[in-house]
Order: structure tokens, then sequence, then C-alpha cells
């Protein structure tokens, strides 16, 4: 951000200089301005464009997938256990980008894993028969479970992206169960992709002595904290599109005030831009 005393120290050529690089329809007008009047109007315009330069920071919730930065490998790991037939359990506090990990998982399955795929967000399902209601409307087939919706499901191959799962308080062992036995090796039509902030032997511990059925089939991943490459990586990617960019110490302090927590991270990079732009 300029200020008006480092305007007014500028020489009048690098104040012209400053109005073209940004596009400053004073700059066609300034031969018949005094320095004072092109200092005053150069730094009126100038506010005016940083109030109006779209902030690309602070996303908040899913997001959709033209604003998805791909972290290539926590995706490639992910794609790669469902590639050998297995389920995974994607594990990670609030605000790490689960959401959005599924949300582009569930549009890449089928050119990634030549599967089709669907998407459940089990924050409004309260009971067993809601669940297996909602999973059977979203494979476009009659509502069933058990033996039935296996049958219904031969010569299928899905991935299930399950999202909020730890709000479907009543996601009874009974119903978990039926999911294992649709998922739960390599030739069984679904592949599961479970979004939870905590390992689902511990979301569910139904019996001390015993597995919790899905635990028993995923393969754990934990959503990681953004490396300070990936930080860089992405302050860049999203200033790219706007021509724009920010001093490297300043993205390196912001992913460590952030601890490269995703959410975090973006907030302090909304508060730099801000600050510089």
């Amino acid at each position: 951000m300029v200020t008006l005393t480092q305007l007014q120290t500028m020489s009048r050529q690098e104040r012209l200089i400053l109005a073209y690089d940004a596009c400053l329809p004073i700059y066609d007008r300034a031969a018949y301005l005094t320095d004072h009047e092109l200092t005053q109007q150069l730094y009126q315009q100038l506010g005016r464009a940083r109030s109006t330069l779209p902030n690309p920071f602070g996303d908040v919730g899913t997001l959709p997938m033209e604003r998805f930065w791909i972290r290539q490998p926590l995706m490639h790991d992910v794609f790669h256990e469902l590639r050998k037939g297995n389920n995974v359990s994607l594990v990670g506090v609030s605000g790490t980008g689960k959401s959005s990990f599924l949300t582009y998982l569930h549009a890449q399955s089928q050119a990634e894993l030549q599967r089709e795929a669907i998407y459940l967000d089990l924050q409004m399902v309260n009971s067993d028969s809601d669940f297996f209601e909602y999973l059977c409307a979203e494979l476009a087939i009659a509502t069933c479970r058990s033996f039935y919706l296996q049958r219904q499901l031969r010569q299928r191959q899905i991935v299930v992206c399950l999202d909020e799962i730890e709000q479907f308080k009543q996601f009874t062992c009974q119903a978990r169960t039926e999911l294992r036995a649709l998922a739960d090796g390599q030739i069984k039509p679904l592949k599961l992709v479970i979004a939870s902030r905590s390992p689902l032997a511990v979301l569910f511990p139904d019996n001390p002595n015993e597995t919790s059925p899905l635990a028993g089939i995923c393969w754990k991943i934990d959503m990681p904290p953004f490396t300070i490459n990936e930080a860089i990586a992405f302050a860049e990617h999203r200033l790219q599109p706007l021509g724009l960019s920010l001093p490297r110490p300043q993205v390196m302090r912001a992913w460590e005030r952030s601890q490269g927590h995703p959410q975090r991270l973006q907030h302090e990079l909304k508060l730099v831009f801000e600050a510089s732009f």
C-alpha cells in the first residue's frame, strides 16, 4: 500500500510510472495537473483501486471446484490407496479442508479411478433408515439394505465419500457392519472415503475388545497442516490471476502464525493482502 507521504517523496516521473502500471485514468491527463494535484488524485485513485481489488484469501466452508487448490502429495496418497482397493479414513481437525477435498475427489473419481462416485453429507442424517434411503437415492436405486442392496450393486464400482460422519450420532454398529460388507475387499462394489475429526475407532468405540466395523477396513490418512513450501505455492496460485505477488518473508510469517492450519493460514494471508494492496 502506497501512503500519501510516500507519494509526496516520489519524483513526478515515478508517480507517472505508478499511474501507468496501475492503469489509472489519471495518467492520460497528467500533463494538465500540477504536482500537488497529481499526487492527490493519484492517491485517491489508488485507494479506489485497492477497495475494488478482490481478496483471493479467506475462504470458509466447502469450496467450489474452481477455488480448490490441489495438495498433490495428499491427493496422490488417497488415490493410491483407492487404486489398491483400500478404503480410506481421512482424519483432520476442523478447517483443514476435508469437505473440499471430498468434493474434489468426488468430481475426479471417474477420470482418476474409472469409478463412479457419490458424495453424502451426513449432517442431516438422523437414523440408519435415513442413511440407507440417502445412499440409495444417490445411487439411483430403490431404497434397500443388506443382501438386497448388495444384489442391486452387482457390476458397479462406486466411491462413496462420507462427510461429517461424526454428526451422525445414531450410526449404529449394525449399519456400519452392513456398509463394511459392501466395501471390505477389492471386488466389493463400494470403496469408502470417510472424513472425520477423530479416528473411526475412537469415534465409534462399540466394544473395547473388538474393532469398530469401519475402522477395521479403512486405511487412515491424516490431513496434515500446510508445509512452508505448500503455503508459498498456495499464495502464488491464488495471486497469479491478479498479476500480484506477496513478499516471501510475509508469507512465511503468515505460515508461522497459523502453524500451517489451512483455514487460519488463509485468514493470515487475507490480512497480509489487505495491508499490501
